[in-house]
């Protein structure tokens, strides 16, 4: 739950700051959802990485 809280926040905030900088609908909304899954699957990908 802690992981989802927190991907959500990150993801929320990097839409925010791309939202203001580019208010383009499309990105600002992708950019909030790879940060989101990128603090979400962290682990997996880290792991995928290494081996």
């Amino acid at each position: 739950m802690r992981r989802f809280l927190l991907g959500l926040t990150a993801g929320a905030v990097a839409g925010g700051v791309t939202y203001a900088v580019h208010p383009a609908p499309p990105w600002w909304f992708l950019v909030a959802l790879v940060v989101a899954a990128a603090v979400w699957f962290r682990e997996l990908w880290v792991d995928l990485l290494i081996t």
